[in-house]
């Protein structure tokens, strides 16, 4: 009696209660396929009834809000869709280092899980893997891991660092879309694929970096191409200011500016001939968007989504432009300095009129020197009616000075 009594003792002990799983067997073996037990800390058994437990199946776990951690035996190698969706409470997870693959929102909304050991010989992170996990604060990817799936680490809000291993081939649409804290991210030379949007809403990211021996992707002052620099995929959300894209790029992917809530100006090349949907939603500061060239095609309708107070500005003969684009004004930008009474001295001060289309803003630049220009600010001026006048009262603290336009 003492025996049994013991026994039953250390049953309970170690958390092994055949009662608290359903499941079913095939080929002599075990998947679990609903857990029904009180939750807190669970180790799965190795075995239940003398079979061996391979597998756990489809939402087995999902919405356990008890459960606070859970160790997974070593004879477990398939994990099914969402197995531990929405398991608030869970804090640590020991998975069996023979997993092969991390399924289709496997720890979907896990809010408070906090760090993850991916097995070593995984291949595959799935669909939302990890998606509103957003206490989750750091992660390394193994080696042997070849894709992120889409959404794989969104709205991990929490997430500050993230290491690649060195064969991740494939990175899914919005795989850190939302991801609130990371700062940085370095793609390694093995990334062939990379799909839409893959650090949207980033807005503390201040460098993507790729290896300098990547064959399909290259960083330009820590914004992310293709090798030929033809796309822009992202721009870093913490960017700030104005931004020049380089002269060779001719696609705006969609989602590439978003969030980009700290920039003011972008300068778009001849040669861009679209722009993606979304590739700006909600650059809240962005005022001005520049095109050296042509109207582009839109990807959609929301390209400047959120954008209360951008402006389109296109320079003369560029061919036919729509008075708005993606539903923001496009005005014609043509200022020049006037040459009539207003160029020259008056009230002590020098200054000039400029001219232009109606509600064209222009900054007023200065230099001394035009062999070694050092051009400052001195002005901004929005040409109500067309017309405005530029003074600038420190003029004769300079034995010479000159002057040129640009936009914000």
């Amino acid at each position: 009696m003492l025996l049994l009594l013991l026994g039953l003792w250390l049953a309970a002990a170690a958390g092994v209660r055949a009662e608290d799983y359903l499941y079913t067997t095939n080929d002599g073996a075990i998947t679990i396929t609903n857990y029904t037990g009180a939750g807190g800390a669970v180790s799965v058994p190795a075995t239940l009834n003398g079979l061996p437990v391979t597998g756990v199946g489809d939402a087995a776990f999902a919405n356990c809000t008890s459960l606070t951690d859970l160790a997974l035996p070593a004879s477990v190698t398939n994990l099914g869709e969402w197995v531990f969706y929405a398991c608030t409470s869970l804090t640590s997870v020991t998975l069996p280092a023979g997993l092969p693959s991390l399924g289709t929102g496997l720890f979907y909304g896990c809010t408070n899980l906090g760090a993850i050991t991916i097995p070593a010989g995984a291949t595959n992170i799935g669909e939302s893997a990890f998606d509103s996990c957003a206490a989750l604060a750091s992660v390394i990817i193994p080696d042997a891991v070849l894709s992120l799936g889409d959404t794989a680490f969104e709205y991990c809000t929490g997430l500050t660092n993230v290491t690649l291993g060195a064969h991740v081939a494939s990175l899914g649409a919005g795989v850190f879309n939302g991801c609130l804290s990371l700062g940085a991210i370095t793609l390694p030379a093995s990334v062939t694929s990379i799909g839409i949007g893959p650090f949207s809403y980033c807005p503390s990211l201040a460098a993507i970096t790729v290896a300098a021996s990547n064959a399909c992707f290259v960083s330009v002052d820590e914004v992310l191409f293709d090798h030929d620099q033809a796309t822009l995929i992202q721009c870093p959300g913490a960017r700030a200011g104005a931004y020049t894209v380089p002269a060779d790029v001719t696609n705006i992917a969609d989602w590439a500016f978003s969030s980009g809530s700290g920039l003011t100006s972008i300068t778009l090349p001849a040669g861009v001939t679209r722009l993606g949907d979304y590739a700006f939603e909600s650059c809240t500061a962005l005022v001005a968007v520049y095109f050296r060239g042509a109207a582009p095609d839109l990807g959609g309708d929301n390209v400047f989504s959120g954008d209360a107070q951008v402006t389109v500005y296109y320079l003369p003969d560029t061919g036919v432009w729509p008075d708005h684009v993606a539903g923001r004004p496009a005005i014609l930008w043509n200022p020049q300095v006037l040459n009539d009474a207003a160029l020259g001295v008056m009230s002590g001060q020098f200054g000039f009129a400029i001219g232009g289309s109606s509600g064209v803003v222009v900054v007023v630049e200065a230099c001394t020197n035009l062999l070694a220009p050092a051009w400052v600010p001195v002005g901004t001026n929005a040409l109500t009616g067309g017309a405005s006048y530029f003074g600038d009262p420190a003029w004769t603290n300079y034995p010479c000075r000159f002057y040129r336009l640009r936009g914000l």
